[in-house]
């Protein structure tokens, strides 16, 4: 009786362990979890031969016997199939979507890097030589995002140490990323720091493009150091246009010298003491042959302590409608329990214009820009010549000063009659007839993207979004980091393969094979 039992019950087995093998074969299951599927082939096939050897004879007359038994047994069947076939293709590429929860996305692709994904019309080939485990993983993951996104972007994993002819060919070492446009032979590389989806879009977005703006800053008349890792230095400003897509150099003015050909923009920030006479006759030929300039004002301090000094640059505000700044903008501070109020040596940009350099952050509720020591950006007036748009303004609480040593003793200032609103910065473009546009970005103070401010508000946005208009790049192309404030879990493949395994094979086999012990056991109580 015992064996009937259990020939029966090997027959029921091994044809769920048969069906599930087969399933687990046919969708090619790698590595461990292939030898399994194998496993349970053979021992489906070995059981359903011990089950039809020794019960051949009366098995047909069971079938012949019980019709109604065996449409049960087979709809049972196709709905077990079509179960798996769901989870089949919800687990391939076509059943795949993914969905981020979070506040700002930060698990998917921000909608700029998926329009620029969308415009590529060449294959992009993006090839890790990344051998430390946790990086390469955050590298696997991350460009996963992107081949799911685009069928013209392609990954590859090359280990440094079996292929050096290819790291030599392409000028990489180990624990870097290569992205290459075999189309145009363009190709650049990412340390492990730079493995962001900013960096990554950015990177696809130059070897797609094929060219790379070129931005001068002024260095060797008291200007903000570009290498400087001090308070009032560039460095993290310089650090973030490389990681947009620019290259950023140097360029020292001297007698004779010219602007190189390859500028799309320069930039003249915050120059500590007057500039030489030549400076601005190289600036103003540049101006006049279509150059792009951007200059943040800084304020220099007459001996006397008094006024302030020239700043060399007076012909060239002057050709452009803009007065020399002589004064400062001073805010109005409220104290709502004493009902009075007094002004501090800083302005407040709390207006912004409807402009492309001011739409990435326009409409954002808490987007103010904070200038110490601020120079006011006195525009004359709009001609056929010149047309402008004051950026930034601050609002009617505030005055201009020309109290110099009041600053510098760090008491209240005097106040001059003028009342604001007041520019803070400003575009102005110039046309000529017979003669390229050229345009010139003032801003009223440099420190607000220097080391020590830049990360604060929307400062980068303001400075970068002024550069893009200049070089003529769609600024909505471009990503600003997004902050990361979520819990995730991160599993290996092994991992993942291991949890596809179990949901579709493992949990589904013991569900069926416990009811079928179930079932053979009472029916061999009858």
């Amino acid at each position: 009786m015992m064996k009937a039992i259990l020939i029966r019950a090997c027959g029921s087995f091994g044809l769920v362990f048969f069906i599930f093998g087969f399933i687990a074969r046919l969708i090619a299951i790698e590595g461990f979890f292939l030898w399994i599927a194998y496993a349970q082939l053979f021992l489906g096939v070995a059981m359903m031969a011990i089950y039809l050897g020794s019960f051949y004879k009366d098995s047909l007359k069971a079938v012949a016997s019980n019709r109604e038994r065996l449409y049960a047994a087979i709809g049972g069947a196709l709905f077990v199939f079509c179960v798996i076939g769901l989870n089949v293709v919800a687990h391939s590429n076509f059943g795949e979507r993914r969905f981020d929860m979070t506040a700002n996305k930060i698990h998917s692709l921000s909608v700029e890097t998926k329009q620029i994904l969308r415009q590529l019309e060449e294959p992009i080939q993006i090839m890790s030589f990344v051998v430390h485990p946790q990086v390469r993983q955050h590298a696997k993951r991350l460009v996963d995002r992107y081949t799911y996104e685009s069928t013209q972007i392609s990954f590859r994993e090359v280990d440094p140490n079996l292929d050096p002819p290819l790291l030599e060919r392409f000028q990489v070492s180990e624990n870097q990323v290569l992205v290459y446009n075999p189309s145009r032979e363009s190709s650049s590389v990412l340390s492990a720091d730079q493995l962001s989806e900013q960096g990554l879009t950015m990177a696809i977005y130059r070897v797609a493009a094929g060219t790379t703006p070129t931005v001068y800053f002024l260095q060797g008349s008291g200007e903000s150091e570009l290498e400087s890792q001090g308070a009032t230095g560039l460095l993290i400003l310089k650090i973030l246009m490389e990681r947009e897509g620019y290259q950023v150099r140097p360029l020292a003015l001297s007698l004779g010298t010219e602007i190189p050909e390859d500028a799309d923009a320069v930039v003249l920030w915050g120059p500590s003491r007057s500039l030489p006479p030549f400076y601005e006759e190289v600036l103003l030929s540049y101006l006049e042959a279509g150059g792009d300039l951007v200059i943040g004002l800084s304020p220099i301090y007459n001996p006397n302590l008094r006024e302030l000094s020239p700043t060399g640059l007076e012909r060239l505000l002057s050709e452009f409608g803009v007065s020399a700044p002589s004064r400062f903008v001073v805010q109005e501070i409220a104290a709502r329990q004493a009902r009075t109020s007094s002004f501090i040596w800083q302005a407040f940009g709390v207006d912004l214009a409807s402009h492309p350099i001011t739409d990435a952050f326009a409409d954002e509720p808490n987007a103010m820009f904070q200038f110490r020591f601020a120079l006011p950006i006195l525009f004359e007036s709009e001609s056929d010549e010149l047309q402008s748009v004051s950026l930034v303004s601050t609002n009617e609480q505030t005055r201009l000063s020309s109290d110099v040593s009041g600053l510098l003793e760090s008491r209240s200032p005097r106040l001059d009659e003028e009342s604001g609103p007041f520019s803070l910065a400003r575009l102005i473009v110039r046309r000529r007839e017979n003669q390229e546009e050229s345009r010139l970005i003032l801003f009223a103070n440099p420190n607000f993207v220097q080391n020590s401010e830049i990360q604060s508000g929307f400062n980068r946005e303001l400075f970068l979004g002024a550069v893009d208009y200049l070089t003529e790049r769609d600024q909505a192309q471009f990503i600003r980091p997004r902050s990361f404030q979520s819990s995730t879990l991160d599993l290996t493949d092994s991992q993942r393969m291991g949890v596809f395994f179990a949901s579709i094979f493992l949990f589904p086999q013991l569900i069926m094979l416990f009811g079928l012990g179930v079932w053979t056991f009472r029916r061999s109580r009858q």
